[in-house]
């Protein structure tokens, strides 16, 4: 089992490994998503808030996207008052034209799994999700051991946790 975490790692599948605290846990109990739009797109700019960005330990997430919105980010702080405190910095060190700040009044669900399950022959299976995979070939994850499925010519597969699979006959 170490030797495999051990290839993972050096092949980058793996990388750094975290202790996921909680936030509210230690005062942190306002996350706020800001949507940010400029009218900026010069190179000298983007590095400066890049590295404004990168400067700020509240930011925990920073996303450039596609469409209206230039970027967003997810920012955890103590209350609206440090909300403000880091807004007004932010917008002292690198100049946006519009800056969006929406509450997150609950969280529904947070992971950073990743839908892994299938991923390498071809079916990707993730939450309670269901798909048909074909017994010629099929390579089913069980007791995070592969073993070759058996049975009629389909299975119907419902992924249960990352680290396996329940699988059930199928009516066919």
């Amino acid at each position: 089992m170490w030797n495999r975490i051990r290839k993972l790692r050096e092949s980058g599948v793996v990388g750094a490994q975290t202790v996921q605290l909680d936030a509210e846990a230690l005062g942190f109990e306002a996350c706020f998503f800001v949507l940010i739009r400029t009218s900026e797109h010069e190179a000298d700019w983007q590095r400066a808030f890049l590295k404004a960005l990168q400067d700020r330990p509240e930011v925990q997430e920073a996303h450039r996207l596609a469409g209206d919105i230039d970027y967003i980010l997810k920012v955890r702080v103590k209350n609206a008052r440090a909300y403000d405190e880091f807004y007004q910095a932010l917008i002292a060190e690198v100049r946006v034209y519009i800056v969006t700040a929406l509450l997150s009044m609950d969280v529904i669900k947070s992971s950073s799994a990743l839908p892994l399950l299938f991923v390498r022959f071809g079916v990707t299976l993730s939450g309670s999700s269901c798909a048909r995979v074909p017994r010629r070939g099929c390579m089913l994850l069980k007791k995070r051991r592969l073993r070759r499925s058996i049975g009629c010519d389909h299975q119907r597969v419902q992924a249960v946790k990352m680290v396996g699979v329940r699988v059930t006959r199928s009516t066919c």
